[in-house]
C-alpha cells in the first residue's frame, strides 16, 4: 500500500499541513494556522477567516434538526477561550471556569454575565467545577508544589481549600460532582485511575477510591462524573470508550458502551449527566455528538450531532441535564485556536 501523502501548507509551502483546513479547501501547518488563522476568532467571534482567499468557516455546524435554544460564550461580555468546567446552580445559573483567563464566570440561564472573579488558589485549574450544598463554588486547582480544591463564595471570596495528596503520579483532575446530601465532592483522577472523595464540611478528610482494571481492558482513565439519586457514580472512561457505574465506595456495578461510531458506541466519551427520568446523557467527543441512552446503555436518541470533517474546530466536552428537559453542552476547541462556548438543546 503506498504511503498517504500529506499536503503541503498553502502559506509557507514548506511544512506539512497537519493542523486542519478551512471549508474553502486551503490547508495549513500548525505554525501558520496559529499565526494567520487563529487570531481571526477575536474579530469574528464564531468563525475563522482564511488568510489566502478570505473565505469564512464556521467553528461548528449541527447536523439534521439539532438546533440550539440558546448559545453563549462567544458573543457575551466575557468570551470563553479555554473552558475547563461547567456546573449549574439550582436557580438555573451556570458556573464556568476558564483556564486561559484564569477566571470564574457565573451566568444566567440565558447567558447574561452575573458575576466574574479570578480564582486565587493555585495557578492552573483542573477539569470540572461544582457547587456545594452551602452554595460555594469548588474548583480543582494545581500549582508547582501542590494539588487541591479551592472554595469560593458566589461573589468570588476565597474561603478555604482542600489538599489532594499525590500518588504514584501527580493527580490530573478531570471531573467533579457534589453529593449535596452528604456534602461530599467526588473527583476523577485521570492519571491514577481513581476517584477522590472530599468532605466539604472539614475539607480535611480526603479518601482515594482506586478503580480496578476490568478483564481485557487497559487501565481506566476516568473523566466525566455524575451522581444518581440512588447514590451511584456514573463515570466516563476515555481509555476504554465506555461509561462505568460504581458505588460511592468504589464497588463496580456495571458498564455500557464500546469503541465505535454506531448508536450506543463511543469514541473518547468525556462529560456525563443524568436526566430527571434517570436516563444518561453522554458527550461523545470523538464522534462529535451527544447521546441519550438508558441507564444500562440502550440507545434512545441523539441530543445533537455535529458535522464531522477536517475543518471542525469545536467538540462537546461536558454536558448538564436540567430538570426543565434541556441539555447544556460545553463546547471546547479541537485544533490550534482558543475558543469555547455553551449550547443549550431541548431533549
Amino acid at each position: 500500500m503506498p504511503p498517504i501523502e500529506i499536503p503541503m501548507c498553502d502559506v509557507c509551502d514548506v511544512s506539512r499541513a497537519t493542523a486542519g483546513g478551512l471549508s474553502c479547501g486551503h490547508r495549513f501547518c500548525p505554525d501558520c494556522f496559529k499565526r494567520y488563522i487563529s487570531g481571526s476568532i477575536r474579530e469574528l467571534d464564531t468563525s475563522l477567516r482564511c488568510c489566502v482567499c478570505g473565505a469564512i468557516s464556521d467553528l461548528i455546524q449541527e447536523m439534521g434538526e439539532g438546533r440550539p435554544l440558546v448559545t453563549f460564550g462567544r458573543l457575551t461580555e466575557r468570551k470563553l477561550l479555554q473552558p475547563m468546567g461547567l456546573a449549574r446552580v439550582d436557580n438555573g445559573d451556570y458556573v464556568i471556569v476558564d483556564s486561559d483567563t484564569k477566571r470564574v464566570m457565573i451566568l444566567t440561564g440565558s447567558g447574561t454575565l452575573r458575576e466574574d472573579f479570578a480564582y486565587t488558589y493555585g495557578t492552573e485549574p483542573g477539569g470540572g467545577v461544582s457547587v456545594t450544598a452551602q452554595g460555594h463554588v469548588a474548583i480543582p486547582n494545581r500549582d508547582n508544589t501542590y494539588d487541591g480544591v479551592g472554595y469560593y463564595t458566589p461573589g468570588g471570596a476565597f474561603i478555604g481549600s482542600a489538599f489532594i495528596q499525590s500518588e504514584e503520579r501527580r493527580p490530573d483532575i478531570r471531573g467533579v460532582v457534589c453529593d449535596k446530601v452528604k456534602d461530599v465532592l467526588y473527583l476523577t483522577d485521570a492519571n491514577n485511575s481513581s476517584i477522590i472523595a472530599i468532605n466539604n464540611a472539614d475539607r480535611g478528610q480526603c479518601n482515594r477510591i482506586r478503580l480496578e482494571r476490568i478483564r481485557y481492558e487497559v487501565d481506566p482513565i476516568p473523566w466525566g462524573i455524575t451522581l444518581s439519586p440512588e447514590g451511584d457514580l456514573y463515570v466516563t472512561d476515555v481509555a476504554n470508550h465506555c461509561v462505568k457505574v460504581y458505588s460511592t465506595c468504589g464497588q463496580f456495578r456495571r458498564k455500557f458502551g464500546s469503541y465505535g461510531e454506531r448508536p450506543s458506541q463511543y469514541k473518547r466519551p468525556t462529560g456525563v449527566s443524568l436526566t430527571a427520568a434517570g436516563h444518561v446523557i453522554v458527550a461523545d467527543r470523538g464522534n462529535q455528538r451527544v447521546q441519550h441512552v438508558t441507564n444500562d446503555g440502550a440507545f434512545l436518541s441523539y441530543v445533537v450531532r455535529f458535522r464531522a470533517g477536517y475543518d471542525v474546530y469545536m467538540a462537546p466536552d461536558d454536558v448538564i441535564a436540567s430538570p426543565d428537559g434541556t441539555i447544556s453542552v460545553l463546547m471546547t476547541s479541537l485544533q490550534h485556536t482558543k475558543v469555547g462556548g455553551v449550547r443549550v438543546y431541548k431533549l
